[in-house]
């Protein structure tokens, strides 16, 4: 393939855009820093937070529609063998966010705590806090689908039936609305609680509602963004549709089509490729770019949180100053990027990635989240045995 030399250009400048942003954001923070009574490694991690609504909603939505959102949702409406009833993901956004306002984010805000892992070292200890440390993990694979999705962006005229006589019609492939067996019912459950409550035991959610400026303002923008994560999530809905109603022999994609070729992965980039105007395309994949460079960071600075409050401030050196944190936080994010990074390399499948990251969060954190740690008075260290079990049964049954 020739090398696409303006999309080549506009996603350089894209990156150099974004660069350039990121410069000025870090010597704002820091006069900011300087005028105000936060710590440096605060003020890194949540914004000394002073995050208001307005940019609260902006940040909180632009981390979840990301580039595994966007293409894995167009990725399971186009697959044959799911269709739109299972890319629950905007569904299960809506959810995590409702549930999150009402019972998550005001107590956690109230307490101030700097990661979601402070509660857990509060009840348990340092060395029983540190086993529970499978959220870092978690923020590791989130990166991974999401570094996924930047890769898959690649560069006919459109030969697309009306999606609404596919849809429910065996056309060119089976209805790309799908359908839910009794067979498989229990999976489709299984897999829209994971989306849903999962997203709960993410380090992403609770930094958002523990930067913002009051606890009112965390429970606001959970409401907003439970609205406009599904709205954000029409486009690849149809990107997906469109896609499973072209006959791509008429395109200069040819036979066979896309899932044949093993290519579903690819469907988002594939239909910018092949079935829009080439400058749609362009902007098509500097949106996606975009989405991805969302999320990434947040994972990346969520796990950086993690390792350097929970795990290198209260388990490993106490006494580390400000100046030494900030470093570690920088060789956190350096280190989870090389090494998610690494793991793309094992599957291409950006659906695999977030399903799997979502089921650790959903097994191992969200149960001791809300049953243990912030509910119940009761809960003591012994509850440990609750995780080491949920942890056995993940490692014997595996992933579906």
């Amino acid at each position: 393939m020739a090398l696409d030399v303006p999309g080549l250009l506009v996603t350089v400048i894209f990156y150099l855009l974004v660069l350039g942003i990121g410069v000025w954001a870090s010597r704002k923070s820091k006069k900011d820093e300087q005028q105000s009574q936060a710590t440096q490694t605060e003020m890194s991690m949540l914004g000394n937070r002073r995050i208001s609504l307005r940019v609260g909603i902006f940040t909180t939505t632009a981390t979840w529609v990301g580039g595994s959102y966007i293409i894995g949702t167009s990725e399971a409406v186009y697959d044959p063998s799911y269709g739109l009833l299972w890319a629950v993901m905007p569904l299960a956004a809506t959810v995590a966010f409702t549930v999150g306002g009402l019972f998550f984010a005001q107590p956690m805000r109230d307490r101030k705590y700097v990661t979601m892992m402070d509660p857990f070292h509060i009840r348990y200890g340092k060395a029983l806090s540190g086993l529970l440390s499978a959220p870092l993990l978690s923020e590791l694979i989130w990166v991974t689908s999401t570094l996924i999705s930047l890769g898959e962006k690649r560069s006919g005229s459109p030969a697309s039936s009306h999606i609404l006589v596919t849809s429910f019609n065996n056309t060119l492939q089976p209805p790309w609305v799908g359908s839910v067996g009794v067979d498989r019912a229990w999976l489709w459950i299984d897999h829209f609680l994971l989306l849903s409550i999962g997203d709960l035991g993410f380090q992403d959610f609770h930094q958002r509602t523990l930067s913002a400026s009051s606890s009112a303002t965390a429970k606001l923008r959970c409401f907003a963004a439970a609205f406009l994560i599904p709205t954000f999530g029409i486009p690849p809905v149809l990107i997906g549709a469109v896609a499973a109603s072209t006959d791509w022999n008429q395109t200069s994609y040819g036979s066979p089509a896309p899932f044949e070729r093993g290519e579903t992965v690819l469907i988002l980039p594939l239909v910018l490729s092949y079935l829009t105007p080439y400058y749609i395309s362009i902007i098509g994949i500097g949106a996606v770019a975009a989405a991805v460079m969302s999320s990434t960071d947040s994972a990346l600075l969520s796990a950086a949180s993690i390792f350097s409050s929970n795990i290198y401030k209260n388990i490993l050196r106490n006494q580390a100053s400000e100046k030494e944190l900030s470093w570690v936080i920088r060789g956190t994010v350096v280190s989870v990027g090389l090494a998610a990074a690494s793991l793309t390399s094992l599957h291409t499948c950006v659906m695999a990635f977030w399903v799997l990251g979502s089921e650790l969060a959903y097994v191992l954190i969200f149960p001791q989240l809300l049953v243990c740690v912030l509910f119940f008075d009761q809960s003591n260290g012994y509850g440990i045995v609750g995780f080491v079990v949920s942890l056995l049964l993940k490692g014997l049954f595996g992933s579906h």
